[in-house]
C-alpha cells in the first residue's frame, strides 16, 4: 500500500481490523530516522449522530489519551490526532515485541512480575479517571527492549463512534467496549467502573497461565466461577488467591482499587523459608511458626575443608625417639580426622543458631509491617468503597427501571405501528393521497411514532405534503422518499374545514389559570386569554385554531396571533 496520509505518514500494511475501523504499521516521512508508527483509522457506527459531535467528543478523548502517553512510560506515546474524509485517525508509538497471547504459557514468577508491573501503570491511569475498558492478551505487549508490559488500545477513543443524542440532549455512546470472556458482568451493562479492569486483567495473567481463553475454562454448575487452578502446574499460592478475588462476579467480592491488588501481592513478597537443623543431642532448636514460599530456596552446603597433612621431620641426631609403627600414625589421623569434623559441626551449628535468630527476627519485622500496612486503610478509603458500591447499586436499579420504561415503550409503538398498518394499509402513492400543509418548520418525519428520524422540514416557509391515513395521531407521509410518520401537531389540511371561514369565537369553560396561546400546537406559550375574551379563527383544523386576539380582558394582546385550545371555544 502506498497511501499517505496528511503528506505525512505512508502506509506499509495492515496490522488488523474490527468493527470501529482499521490499524495499519505506517512510516513518519517527516521523520529524520523514517520511523515506524501506528495508525488507527476509526469511523462513526452511528450516521445519524452528528459528525461535529463525534470530532468533539474524539479530539476530548484524544487529549486524554496524548496525556496518558506522555507521562507512563508502559502506555504509548501518542504522536498525533486528525479527522480526514470522515475517517478519525489517532498516530502512536509503534512497540516492538509479542503480545501475551503470541507469548505462550507463562511461569507463575513472570506472571506475578508482569502482573506487579501493570497494577502499577493502572494505578496511574485510574488516578487520572480513566478506565481502558478492553484489557485482555492482544492489548498487552511485552516490549523486547527492556522486557515491561506495554498497555495499548484504550476503550474510550472507540467508544466515541458510537456516540448519539439521547431525547434529554445528553450525548451517550450505543456501543460496549470490551471483548467476549473479559468483559465483566457490569460492563455489559454499560456500566464499568475501576474493578471492571481488575476483572479483565485477572483472566487476562489466567490466560498466560493456562494458555487458554476464559470461555475455553471449565466453570462451577452451582456460582458460575471459573476452576482454572488445577491447569496449571507449580501455581504460586498467593497468585492464586489474589487472582481468584480479582476475577469474582459480585463487585463487591473483587479488588475495588488497584492499590489494594498490589498490596495483597506486596504482602506476599516477604513470606520466606528458614533452614532448620535436624535435631542432634549438642544442638537445641526452637518451635518457629515459618510460612513457606512455594519456591524452593537452594540449600547451600557449607564448604568441607580438606585435611592437610605436614611431611614427617627427620632427625638424624642420635637422641631422636624412635619412629611409631604405622598404626600408630593411622589412630592419630583419625583422631585428627574427628577433631577437625567436630569443630566444622559446631561451626555450622553456630551458623544455623544465628540463621534461626535472623529468621525470627525478620518475621516480626514482617508482622510489624503488615500492621502498619493495615493501619494505613483509612476509614475514609473504607467509606468510598461502600459508597461507591452504594451508588453502583442505585444505578443498576435506575438502568433497570430506565430498561423497563423503554421496553413499555417500544411495545407501546409496536401497537402504535400495527394500527396504523392496519389502517392504512400498504401506503402507496396512489391511495388515499390528502394534501396537508407542515408550519413552524422544522418538523420530524420518523420511520415509526415516536421511532428515529428519517429526515426533517426545514423550509422557512410553510410547505405541502401528501398523507396516507392517520391512527393515535400520527399521519402516514412519503416525503422523505419512503413512508415515514409525523404527528398531527405539526400539519393542519388545506381541505378540511370544520368551522365557517374567520368566525368569532368566545374563550370559555376555563377553570383555572388561563387559555394559553401557543407559538405552534402545543408549543412555547406566548401570552395568556381569560374567559369572554374574544378571538377570531383564521385557519387550523380541531383540537388547534390559529386565531387572532379581537377583544382581550389585556387589551395589550389585541391583534395578537397564535394557537389555542379548541376546547375552551365558543365560535358562531
Amino acid at each position: 500500500m502506498n497511501e499517505i496520509l496528511c503528506d505525512r505518514y505512508q502506509i506499509l500494511h495492515p496490522l488488523g481490523s474490527g468493527g470501529f475501523g482499521e490499524t495499519f504499521l505506517a512510516v513518519d516521512l517527516h521523520s529524520p530516522t523514517q520511523r515506524k508508527v501506528v495508525v488507527k483509522a476509526l469511523k462513526s457506527v452511528n450516521h445519524n449522530t452528528s459528525s461535529e459531535i463525534i470530532e468533539k467528543l474524539f479530539f476530548k478523548e484524544a487529549q486524554v489519551l496524548e496525556e496518558l502517553g506522555q507521562n507512563c512510560p508502559q502506555i504509548p506515546t501518542l504522536y498525533a490526532y486528525f479527522c480526514q474524509d470522515d475517517k478519525y485517525y489517532l498516530v502512536q508509538e509503534y512497540i516492538e515485541g509479542k503480545n501475551l497471547s503470541q507469548s505462550g504459557i507463562l511461569s507463575s514468577d513472570r506472571c506475578l512480575t508482569i502482573l506487579t508491573s501493570l497494577l502499577d501503570t493502572l494505578k496511574y491511569v485510574h488516578s487520572k479517571n480513566i478506565i481502558h475498558r478492553d484489557i485482555k492478551p492482544e492489548n498487552i505487549i511485552i516490549r523486547a527492549s527492556d522486557g515491561l508490559p506495554v498497555l495499548i488500545d484504550f476503550g474510550a477513543v472507540k467508544e466515541t463512534m458510537g456516540s448519539f443524542n439521547t431525547s434529554s440532549g445528553s450525548t451517550v455512546s450505543s456501543v460496549v467496549i470490551g471483548t467476549r470472556g473479559f468483559i465483566a458482568p457490569e460492563q455489559s451493562m454499560g456500566r464499568t467502573v475501576f474493578s471492571t479492569d481488575l476483572f479483565a486483567l485477572g483472566l487476562t495473567m489466567i490466560y498466560s497461565l493456562t494458555g487458554k481463553y476464559p470461555i475455553e475454562l471449565p466453570s462451577n454448575n452451582l456460582t458460575g466461577e471459573l476452576e482454572w487452578q488445577n491447569l496449571v502446574a507449580n501455581l504460586h499460592p498467593t497468585l492464586a488467591k489474589v487472582l481468584e478475588k480479582a476475577i469474582k462476579m459480585e463487585i463487591s467480592n473483587r479488588y475495588l482499587t488497584a492499590e489494594t491488588m498490589q498490596e495483597d501481592l506486596y504482602l506476599s513478597q516477604f513470606q520466606t523459608v528458614a533452614f532448620v537443623p535436624p535435631k542432634g543431642d549438642n544442638v537445641k532448636t526452637s518451635n518457629i511458626n515459618i510460612e513457606k514460599n512455594t519456591d524452593p530456596i537452594p540449600v547451600v552446603q557449607p564448604p568441607v575443608s580438606q585435611p592437610i597433612y605436614p611431611e614427617p621431620e627427620i632427625n638424624t641426631s642420635s637422641n631422636s625417639y624412635p619412629k611409631q609403627n604405622d598404626k600408630s600414625s593411622s589412630n592419630i589421623l583419625i583422631i585428627l580426622l574427628i577433631l577437625i569434623l567436630a569443630l566444622l559441626g559446631s561451626l555450622v551449628g553456630f551458623f544455623i543458631i544465628q540463621n534461626i535468630n535472623q529468621t525470627q527476627q525478620k518475621i516480626a519485622e514482617i508482622e510489624q509491617e503488615k500492621e502498619r500496612i493495615k493501619s494505613q486503610l483509612s476509614e475514609e478509603n473504607l467509606n468510598k468503597e461502600r459508597e461507591e458500591l452504594e451508588a453502583l447499586k442505585q444505578e443498576v436499579e435506575q438502568q433497570r427501571l430506565e430498561a423497563e420504561r423503554l421496553y413499555q415503550k417500544a411495545k407501546e409503538e409496536d401497537r402504535n405501528k400495527e394500527k396504523i398498518s392496519n389502517t392504512t394499509g400498504s401506503f402507496d402513492s396512489g391511495s388515499q393521497n390528502i394534501s396537508a400543509i407542515v408550519f413552524d418548520p422544522p418538523s420530524n418525519i420518523r420511520t415509526t411514532p415516536n421511532g428515529e428520524i428519517i429526515c426533517s422540514i426545514n423550509a422557512v416557509t410553510s410547505i405541502t405534503i401528501n398523507t396516507y391515513g392517520s391512527a393515535n395521531g400520527w399521519y402516514v407521509t412519503d416525503f422523505c422518499g419512503r413512508n415515514g410518520y409525523i404527528h398531527h401537531s405539526q400539519i393542519h389540511f388545506e381541505n378540511t374545514v370544520h368551522v365557517e371561514k374567520n368566525p368569532s369565537c368566545l374563550v370559555t369553560n376555563i377553570k383555572t389559570g388561563q387559555l394559553a396561546v401557543r407559538k405552534s400546537p402545543g408549543g412555547e406559550s406566548l401570552a395568556g386569554l381569560n374567559n369572554d375574551d374574544v378571538v377570531q379563527y383564521i385557519r387550523g383544523d380541531f383540537p388547534w385554531y390559529y386565531i387572532r386576539v379581537i377583544e382581550g380582558s389585556n387589551r395589550s394582546l389585541n391583534g395578537r396571533t397564535g394557537w389555542v385550545n379548541a376546547n375552551y371555544l365558543e365560535c358562531a
